[in-house]
């Protein structure tokens, strides 16, 4: 029983064995990658020698090849492109914040230079308002001195009818 189990098992081994081996020599061997200049395509040949689907797929790669180096140069060119337009964004914001900073300050010059003009407005203001108050009371002074000369010289007059007037009372 046992030396039936271990032929069985020599017989197992040996058909593994020799279906790896069968597999290993019936099984193509590995290709090589193919690399830039060694595909099918990129050999030389002769185009005539080429088959219709062969020369279709020279023609597509060709094709997509040119494309490829169109789209490569319009990369190129965008990225020129997006690199000019950032230096120019650059620029317009220093432009901007310089405008800014002379903005504030020139703000800050017209806050100062409005309070300056409010003061020296509030300053006229008052310097009319003291003006007034002389002009009134020189005018005041006038009337009280025209007030006492009109009473001077009626007193005087009065004076003047009582000199003018005959003490004996008649004529």
């Amino acid at each position: 029983m046992i030396a039936s189990r271990v032929a069985l098992l020599c017989v197992a081994l040996c058909n593994a064995g020799c279906s790896l081996l069968n597999d290993a020599v019936t099984k193509p061997a590995a290709e090589k990658p193919v690399g830039k200049g060694d595909g099918y395509l990129a050999q030389p040949s002769d185009p005539s020698a080429l088959g219709p689907d062969e020369r279709l797929l020279l023609a597509e790669y060709s094709d997509t090849q040119a494309a490829k180096l169109a789209l490569e140069t319009q990369l190129a060119a965008a990225r020129a492109t997006i690199d000019g337009m950032q230096a120019q964004l650059r620029q317009t914001e220093e432009v901007r914040d310089k405008e800014r900073t002379g903005r504030a300050g020139s703000e800050a010059e017209l806050t100062r230079l409005r309070s300056l003009l409010q003061d020296r407005e509030t300053k006229i203001l008052s310097l009319h308002i003291e003006k007034a108050k002389l002009t009134q009371d020189v005018l005041l002074l006038r009337i009280e001195a025209t007030e006492r000369r009109a009473d001077t010289a009626a007193h005087a007059s009065a004076d003047l009818e009582g000199v003018a007037t005959p003490l004996g009372g008649g004529r």
